[in-house]
């Protein structure tokens, strides 16, 4: 089996053992930095993520990766939170911030500006609908770098 394939197998492996809970399983990555290898799992959950929750998950995969022993090569397991300005990945990241704000990069220009900040209305397969300044800006969603929950400090 393929890395790629192995790293989802463990992704639905953990998101399987957090259902029930108010964990969400994210993302799964096996990537290679400063020649050490990290396979990292993020999560999520409504009121943030505590590291209760990642030793939770950290435990999970753990007892996972000795049954299986997966990967030919030595590696760290990594399990955290995407941050508080994580882009949305799922349907159901888009459907949590219906009628809240939001921040979009684009790669090219609407209304001449790259970066827009307004209230998710709507969106679809294709296409996310903002209100900026009571103006409706519809965009394509291959247009969009990155959309995430607007976060003030």
């Amino acid at each position: 089996m393929d890395r790629k394939s192995l790293v989802e197998k463990i992704r639905d492996f953990a998101e399987k053992e957090a259902e029930g809970t108010e964990i969400t399983v994210v993302e799964a990555e096996f990537v290679k930095e400063n020649n050490l290898n990290y396979l990292r799992i993020y999560i999520d959950k409504d009121n943030g993520v505590s590291t209760d929750d990642c030793l939770y998950i950290t435990r999970i995969v753990n007892g996972f990766l000795d049954q299986n022993d997966p990967f030919d090569e030595p590696y760290f397991l990594e399990v955290s939170s995407l941050g508080i300005d994580r882009p949305f990945k799922t349907e159901s990241d888009f459907q949590k911030h219906i009628g809240k704000e939001v921040e979009v990069k684009l790669y090219s220009k609407i209304n001449g500006r790259k970066f827009i900040k307004g209230l998710l209305i709507n969106f679809d397969r294709d296409t996310v609908v903002i209100e900026e300044s009571n103006e409706k800006i519809e965009i394509e969603r291959n247009k969009i770098i990155k959309i995430n929950k607007s976060v003030e400090f």
